[in-house]
């Protein structure tokens, strides 16, 4: 599966939904809780979408510096699609590996 892109400054960078990243925005958004990680996801602050983005660019291995983060050309509508892009993107991995798992073949039982 290929990372979406979010562009700044003219510099492109993969993002990354992952387990790890989840953990992550759980504990620095969430409060330790993914109920509240889902409620400041449908409404971030402008603070939360640079820790989004923080955290998903490190996910994917290439982390945004924080100084292009503080001063890039970077809208919300920007950010926001690409985070769209990000956690739809991790969903569809999730679904093809549940997928695949269903579709392999059973184990004989040892006896």
């Amino acid at each position: 599966m290929i990372d979406p892109l979010i562009e700044i400054d003219g510099e492109k960078y993969p993002l990354r939904v992952s387990l790890g990243a989840l953990a992550a925005l759980e504990d620095r958004l969430g409060e330790g809780n993914l109920e509240t990680l889902e409620r400041r996801l449908f409404a971030p602050t402008a603070a939360d979408i640079l820790e989004i983005l923080r955290v998903l660019s490190a996910g994917a291995g290439r982390p945004i510096p924080e100084t292009t983060l503080q001063t890039g050309r970077l809208s919300v509508a920007m950010a926001a699609e690409a985070i769209s892009r990000a956690f739809v993107a991790g969903m569809a991995g999730e679904k093809s590996a549940k997928a695949e798992a269903a579709a392999a073949p059973t184990p004989p039982e040892k006896r």
